[in-house]
């Protein structure tokens, strides 16, 4: 496929769901259905100048649950899976945290410094800025600056799209998100953690940085994986894809049957190392 409309992409979505056995967007769900799944909605791009990197999207955490729409299992569920991700040391953790609520009672941040406790692959990501009630911005404001909930890689905030603002183009939402973080109190912070256009080459650079450190170790780990792979192929015995190379290995297990049963009549056990 080589592109899809966002018709033919909810379409896709929805009969994915359908088949992992949890409720297609906007559709609640029914009884006995959850509404999350251990199995993974996988999206490949491709192209010559696409990054060689996956971007992997869990659930948000949730502390209590809604009836009719999640259980304890969920929470359970969530939480284990966010785990099983964040402990790769070889994943970059974006904590995704909106400005508009407590950040004291948010449970990513706690999560990634158990996994992470150097910080020196958790970026924090403050998102929903323009929610954020008059006279409260200068919370959002210490985090970024790191005066209060310190990460060693900081903070960047972006404000996305608004319900009202989904048909908006990238160019039109960029231009949206560039005329805020201007305004009063936003324009007092580092322009470098304003914006999608200052997180993404900071991305690039942790990026980059996590690589080159990681590269030795994944070296080692695919030469240990090769060995293991051509020691299961030495116990397969030679090949046998062809007609002549089964007869030819037919005709070796023959040979050495007749070898062993030849020293058996003779007596001489101790000939042949079975």
């Amino acid at each position: 496929m080589k592109a899809f409309s966002a018709h033919d992409f909810k379409r896709l979505l929805a009969k994915a769901s359908d088949a992992i056995g949890i409720p297609a967007p906007e559709c609640r769900r029914v009884d006995g259905q959850s509404n999350f799944s251990d199995d993974v909605f996988r999206i490949e791009v491709c192209g010559p100048e696409k990054s060689h990197l996956s971007v992997i999207d869990v659930p948000g955490i949730f502390r209590t649950t809604e009836e009719g729409i999640t259980t304890e299992e969920d929470k359970l569920l969530v939480k284990n899976m966010v785990r099983r991700y964040i402990e790769n040391p070889r994943t970059i953790i974006l904590a995704v945290v909106a400005a508009n609520v407590d950040i004291a009672t948010t449970e990513i941040l706690d999560m990634a410094a158990e996994v992470d406790p150097s910080g020196q692959r958790t970026l924090g990501i403050l998102t929903k800025p323009d929610l954020v009630d008059k006279g409260a911005e200068q919370d959002i404001i210490d985090l970024v600056r790191g005066r209060k909930k310190k990460l060693k890689l900081g903070y960047c905030v972006v404000r996305n799209r608004g319900k009202k603002e989904r048909n908006l183009t990238s160019a039109e939402r960029n231009r949206l998100e560039s005329g805020f973080f201007q305004a009063d109190p936003w324009s007092s912070l580092d322009r470098s953690r304003l914006g999608i256009s200052a997180l993404s080459p900071r991305l690039r650079d942790l990026l980059s940085r996590i690589t080159r450190h990681e590269f030795p170790a994944v070296v080692r780990e695919i030469a240990e994986r090769i060995a293991v792979c051509e020691e299961e192929l030495r116990d397969l015995g030679p090949t046998r894809q062809t007609p002549e190379q089964q007869r030819r290995y037919l005709l070796g297990i023959a040979s050495k049957f007749q070898e062993i049963t030849t020293f058996a009549v003779e007596a001489q056990y101790g000939r042949h190392q079975f």
